[in-house]
């Protein structure tokens, strides 16, 4: 059987410790999900693992799936993941970036996955960029990046049409 996005009920996403980075997965299968439609009666199980590494395994089964990390954020990286394959793409910063695609489905069956790099970084090298880091960190996350570098340059009269740079971090 293959499982849709509104297959799953988003109250009942949970997870085995009271660490921050699986409460953070299960909330962004919550806000995703529930933002879908679902209203189904498939369960997702998070869990994790002690490695410093970001791979995952998901375990697809036509009432549950289990997404185990090999650390907390291979967890969210299998989170982003099932995401994905349940068809939502982020395509640019900020909420007007996030896509869904429905009809979108997932097999029964396990996929681990182990990234190719263990320093996957997004550079944002224009000034200008900097004024919405809050943003780009979430992009950078949800595409599994798993650093952001901040590249400060001199601030240039094309960063910003112009204008200064921000005197405060909220701008």
């Amino acid at each position: 059987m293959a499982l849709r996005a509104s297959d799953f009920d988003p109250g009942q996403i949970v997870h085995d410790s009271d660490d921050g980075v699986l409460a953070f997965a299960a909330a962004e299968l919550r806000e995703h999900l529930t933002g879908a439609g679902a209203a189904g009666t498939v369960r997702i199980s998070l869990a994790t693992g002690t490695r410093a590494t970001d791979g995952f395994v998901v375990t697809a089964a036509p009432s549950a799936i289990v997404i185990t990390g090999e650390s907390p954020r291979g967890t969210l990286n299998g989170a982003y993941w099932l995401l994905e394959k349940l068809g939502f793409a982020w395509v640019r910063p900020g909420q007007a970036g996030t896509r869904f695609v429905p009809g979108l489905a997932l097999a029964d069956g396990e996929y681990r996955e182990r990234p190719s790099f263990p320093r996957r970084t997004l550079i944002l090298g224009n000034d200008a960029l900097h004024d919405d880091w809050r943003d780009w960190l979430e992009f950078a996350s949800r595409n599994r990046y798993n650093s952001l570098f901040v590249h400060d340059t001199p601030p240039s009269v094309l960063d910003r049409g112009g204008a200064s740079r921000p005197s405060t971090a909220e701008g």
